[in-house]
């Protein structure tokens, strides 16, 4: 058995002064890592051989009336002793023969771990890569439920569809606006024309005026007659200017509308889907609503 070294706390006796045979110098030298991470797993071995109580001894395998086929399992296997001798047992001569090199130094009174090591850096610590058990435990997520995902990829979808058509509308909106704009300045041409037409009536005036005392009949017929057509051209351009501008107004506040009902209703879908994925307790039995609806 190997000595125990959980309860002393003093310095390791030196190594011999005799010259190690080249298997014990094959064993003395290792790289520091791999010296601490052996270092520790021999102290945890011997911390548990001290503590645990004297395994009992080997019992003989007995000998069955039939050969039994599976007996190279019971043969292969080693039972579940922390004896280094019942563990030899089980071994090859030549598994057991990597042993040898140690056997031999514990017999002179060291260990190959005792040896200085002939790398001056220091050893590297160990790392333990240890999960915490709840993050080994699946929690149930869309991922996990192929129900559950097809609903909610099938609400992406309609999701960008309705993207999609929010999109289109706000192009036909800024058609719209466009549109708007283009009205308004045919609207400023339209006034300028007025003014023109304003100007050109009061010219005429003024030509009636002088003809007027050529002949006063001629004069009222030409007068009444510029001021009507000039008034008629004026009306009708009014009347047409202001049905397209109701039009446009009307069609804008109808866009406008189905904008905030889109918005509305995408806000409604985005959190139906928030739902859904931040609260998976429900194992995929959560209702999606179809945005369709």
């Amino acid at each position: 058995s190997l000595p125990s070294r959980s309860g002393s706390t003093s310095e390791p006796a030196p190594p011999p002064t005799k010259e190690p045979t080249p298997s014990q110098q094959a064993v003395v030298e290792p790289p520091p890592a791999a010296a601490s991470q052996t270092q520790d797993v021999f102290a945890a071995f011997e911390d548990t051989a001290s503590s645990s109580p004297a395994p009992p001894p080997p019992q003989q395998p007995q000998k069955l009336p039939e050969p039994d086929p599976f007996s190279f399992i019971a043969e292969t296997t080693p039972p579940p002793t922390s004896s280094s001798a019942t563990t030899h047992q089980t071994l090859s001569k030549e598994e057991t023969s990597m042993f040898d090199p140690f056997e031999e130094a514990v017999k002179a009174g060291t260990t190959p771990f005792d040896a200085p090591s002939s790398d001056p850096s220091p050893p590297v610590a160990t790392q333990t890569n240890t999960v915490p058990l709840a993050a080994s435990i699946p929690t149930p997520s869309p991922n996990n439920d192929p129900q559950l995902s097809g609903k909610l990829a099938a609400a992406e979808e309609k999701m960008s569809l309705l993207e999609k058509e929010k999109q289109r509308i706000q192009h036909e909106h800024e058609a719209l606006l466009r549109s708007r704009e283009d009205t308004e300045k045919q609207l400023e041409e339209q006034k300028k024309l007025s003014a023109a037409l304003e100007q050109e009536r009061a010219e005429s005036e003024a030509r009636v005026k002088e003809a007027v005392e050529a002949t006063a009949a001629e004069q009222k017929v030409e007068r009444a007659a510029s001021e009507k057509a000039v008034s008629a051209v004026l009306a009708e351009e009014r009347e047409k200017n202001s049905a397209l501008l109701a039009d446009i107004k009307a069609e804008e506040a109808g866009r406008r509308r189905q904008l905030e009902a889109v918005d509305l209703f995408l806000e409604t879908a985005r959190g139906h889907l928030r739902t859904l994925t931040s609260d998976p307790a429900g194992g995929g039995q959560s209702s999606v609503t179809d945005p369709t609806d």
